[in-house]
């Protein structure tokens, strides 16, 4: 399926950063709609949610969007034109995937069992003044309550089922496309990166990715506690550098890279002298 992905991804004009091993998310792709972290997963509900939170943290400070694309759940396999959730990730199957890349947005969402669809209110609005249907009225026909047609009208999502009664009152309604939300995680920074967070940086901190931690202020920098490096890891972040982020630091002592020591954090007084050290190691 990773083929496939980054071929039509590609095709597109995306360019794709492919991360391997036991990495939380499989590709970066940057394009002109922005950046997309995205997840591979044949079943979704194998999906966990360090990997999860991980593909958020990095969206978030990316300003991208994050999308999981699957074959099937638990149960069923993934319908075409349909979003799930895992662990507040939308999942897709592989076509919907490429029907969205041609600008055919998915209009269907499974919440909870059921599967919604945002209808345009103002449409269904104005159909129903031209029949002259009162809500109670309408809301008799379809089988439901004035309340309920109220916020259809304000913009609520209703099943699919409902949809097509009201349908098959006011004829065709126009459908928007259904939103790629994702769920938000509270961020718990250790030390040294709670610190970043006090110079006055933007910081994530990660558990299954190529670095530890990333923090932007005038610049990207991704960080590597001196522990954790491995050449894999390296090659990857040298990779990335200049795509995703400016410079990378290891927190310790290993001068042969590019590093920085935990008391120089500790002892700035703004980020920009982060920034500063990370251009110098980084030359």
């Amino acid at each position: 399926m990773k083929e496939e992905v980054v071929r039509l991804l590609r095709e597109e004009g995306y360019e794709c950063i492919e991360l391997g091993g036991k990495s939380s998310v499989d590709i970066i792709a940057k394009g002109r709609e922005g950046i997309f972290v995205i997840i591979l997963l044949s079943n979704m509900d194998s999906l966990k949610v360090s990997h999860a939170k991980d593909a958020i943290r990095l969206a978030k400070l990316l300003k991208g969007k994050v999308i999981g694309i699957g074959e099937r759940g638990r149960a069923n396999r993934l319908r075409n034109g349909v979003i799930y959730y895992r662990h507040g990730i939308p999942f897709i199957n592989l076509e919907t995937f490429r029907n969205m890349l041609k600008g055919e947005s998915p209009t269907i969402t499974y919440i909870k069992g059921r599967e919604v669809v945002f209808l345009d209110p103002e449409e269904l609005r104005k159909r129903r003044e031209r029949l002259g249907l009162s809500l109670q009225e309408l809301a008799k026909r379809v089988g439901t309550s004035k309340e309920t047609i109220y916020r259809y009208e304000r913009g609520y999502p209703t099943t699919e089922e409902t949809a097509q009664r009201l349908e098959s009152v006011l004829g065709s309604i126009p459908r928007h496309p259904a939103p790629l939300s994702f769920r938000e995680f509270k961020d718990k920074l250790t030390m040294p990166f709670s610190q970043l967070k006090r110079l006055g940086s933007e910081v994530r901190q990660f558990e299954r990715l190529p670095w530890s931690a990333m923090a932007r202020g005038n610049v990207f920098i991704s960080f590597l506690r001196e522990k954790e490096v491995s050449r894999r890891k390296i090659e990857q972040i040298n990779r990335m550098r200049g795509k995703l982020f400016s410079y990378y630091l290891i927190i310790g002592k290993k001068k042969e890279l590019p590093y920085i020591e935990e008391k120089e954090i500790m002892e700035a007084e703004n980020f920009s002298e982060i920034e500063e050290i990370a251009r110098e190691r980084n030359e």
